[in-house]
């Protein structure tokens, strides 16, 4: 049931700068094979008190990474698709258009960016090194598109402003809050993948043990519609979750959060947050609210892999050659650009490993490995010191392989539970076991939860093995950047 997480893609839009008060025309602009989108009023987030108290606008502006938003510079307002195999729970396109304060230059951004020039649909654009095209759609609107295939983005401009086909997608305003997520879910998951799911691992079948019809149950979430994610903002962040299912979810209330635990931590998005938060249903629709730290606010958005496009550069120079009296900004020696774009690509990177912790799973810790491995190699490697670039791609290798010992680890996990001899459930994964819970005695229940506190300790021993040689891997990374640190400092004389 890889089905929840994935609630983003990058950013779209089109039109005139200020001409956006709220969403409802950026709603109009997103991929036409969209079923999945995020909008982001970052300029209402930042007036939020939340916001002041972190220091967010002075963060993005830095391009700080312990941002909770790392977006494009001067970026007023965004809406981003994306079209998801929800087999897999993987963007195959996405689209962004990010509505700027302040023009954008297009050729201060191909230089910054050291991007190949190019016009697309009879609009300015940019391939740049990293995969990504940038498109020019307005005087303050940049478009970011991936992957770079031509063909494929030649045809996406063209079907800007016909909206998204997608019934569920055009449904949602995105206006309610400053930030809304919506994933489309119809028809994605079937009545038998419930049961299968449920069937593979014991403890998900504790969770629905009071739920008096299993079949009815799987018939329910198979009926899921899509959902749909609002944050709003103020002191502090408060999220809700709807989700929309056929049918009324009353017997899916008091499940329903330990169900989408499992299933986030399955495939590596587990929110601490959403535990304490509490469920409610309306009509056909399932609710859980809650308060969300900015840390889990991260989380969610780091699924957006948002490249650290120079969208300010013309305005850079242009500022720079004001203040100065001149028509030319001063200029710089190629080693003040590199210690600039170094200390930028070395910060970075720290934030990521700073911010690594251990999940509830490995499944779901080498997920998060694996998107932090991503957006590193995403980074632009303009004017970065040799070596520097080089730690950098060691970095992306070690988490990547990290996460791979990760996953198999998981795998081994679950393989250590299913061989631990049962009393009175098959073993046989594919049987549907709803009758052992629902119709058992109470002696039979209690040998049962006792069969699943063997399996946690099977689980838990195999689990502490099996992250033994990732945990030594990333101690090394870190120790690495020590390293990295000094030898940097020594050879610029400047701070790292």
């Amino acid at each position: 049931m890889r089905v929840i997480p994935a609630l983003a893609a990058i950013f779209v839009s089109l039109g005139a700068a200020g001409a956006f008060a709220d969403m409802t025309a950026l709603q109009k602009r997103v991929l036409p094979e969209a079923n999945a989108v995020v909008a982001v009023d970052v300029e209402r987030l930042l007036k939020s008190d939340i916001a002041k108290k972190l220091e967010w606008e002075k963060k993005l502006a830095a391009r700080d990474v312990s941002a909770a938003i790392f977006l494009p510079a001067n970026t007023q307002r965004v809406v981003m698709s994306a079209e998801m195999d929800m087999s897999t729970t993987t963007a195959q396109r996405q689209l962004a258009v990010a509505e700027l304060s302040k023009p954008v230059s297009m050729s201060a951004i191909a230089v910054a960016e050291q991007g190949l020039t190019d016009e697309v649909g009879g609009m300015a654009a940019i391939r740049t090194p990293t995969g990504f095209y940038i498109l020019a759609l307005g005087e303050n609107l940049l478009g970011i598109s991936t992957p770079p295939d031509r063909q494929s983005v030649v045809r996406m401009v063209k079907s800007f402003g016909k909206g998204s086909p997608n019934e569920y997608i055009q449904k949602v305003n995105l206006s309610q809050a400053p930030m809304v997520m919506a994933m489309d879910l119809t028809d994605v998951i079937p009545v038998k993948g419930v049961r299968k799911w449920l069937s593979a691992d014991f403890s998900r079948l504790l969770l629905v043990k009071t739920v008096p019809n299993l079949d009815e149950f799987a018939t329910l979430v198979s009926s899921a519609k899509g959902l749909t994610l609002t944050v709003q903002a103020d002191t502090s962040l408060r999220g809700k979750l709807v989700i929309d299912f056929g049918s009324d979810p009353t017997a899916f209330k008091d499940v329903g959060l330990g169900i989408l635990l499992h299933i986030l931590s399955d495939n590596g998005m587990a929110i601490e947050d959403l535990v304490n938060w509490k469920p409610s249903v309306s009509g056909t629709q399932y609710i859980l609210e809650g308060n969300l730290t900015p840390a889990g606010l991260r989380k969610l958005l780091s699924v957006l892999h948002t490249p650290d496009i120079a969208s300010d550069a013309g305005e850079k120079t242009s500022q720079s050659a004001s203040n100065n009296g001149t028509k030319e900004p001063p200029k710089t020696t190629p080693q003040d650009d590199t210690v600039t774009a170094s200390q930028k690509y070395f910060k970075q990177i720290s934030a990521i490993l700073d911010n690594i912790k251990a999940g509830p799973s490995l499944g779901d810790n080498a997920e998060w490995l694996r998107r932090d491995a991503q957006r590193i190699s995403k980074m632009s490697l303009v004017n970065v010191d040799r070596d520097l670039a080089e730690w950098g791609q060691v970095v992306v290798a070690n988490l990547t392989e990290a996460s791979r010992i990760l996953s198999l680890g998981q795998q081994k996990v679950r393989a250590a539970a299913a061989g631990v001899n049962t009393t009175y459930v098959p073993l046989n994964r594919e049987y549907w076991e709803a009758d052992y819970i629902t119709k058992s005695s109470p002696e039979q229940r209690v040998a049962m939860e006792n069969d699943a506190k063997q399996r946690q300790k099977a689980a838990t021993d195999m689990r502490v093995a099996s992250a033994e040689p990732a945990t030594r891997i990333l101690s090394e990374t870190m120790a690495s950047r020590g390293r990295m640190r000094m030898q940097l400092v020594e050879k610029y004389k400047a701070d790292f």
